[in-house]
């Protein structure tokens, strides 16, 4: 994340799937939507950004296993990214 827009308070995966940040303005914010970068994900598979049921954005993780999505973080936000499941689509 851009630091010092935003502060990442949480970023833990209890299950080596899914990945549960806490994410809040730094001492610098900005209204401005921020980029999130994530590492280590599976190549070639789609994630959702959710903020509870909420799908704030998807993403297809390259062949190294990196994604990006950019949000806007105003206040404290509780997110979760996770693959999407191949039987839902």
């Amino acid at each position: 994340v851009p630091w010092p827009q935003v502060l990442v308070t949480v970023a833990r995966s209890s299950d080596g799937e899914t990945l549960d940040l806490v994410l809040r303005p730094g001492p610098t914010p900005s209204d401005a939507p921020v980029a999130l970068g994530f590492v280590a994900l599976r190549p070639a598979t789609s994630y959702r950004l959710l903020d509870g049921t909420e799908v704030l954005a998807e993403c297809t993780a390259s062949a190294e296993g990196t994604a990006e999505v950019t949000i806007p973080v105003s206040g404290v936000r509780t997110l979760r990214l996770v693959p999407v499941n191949e039987a839902a689509s």
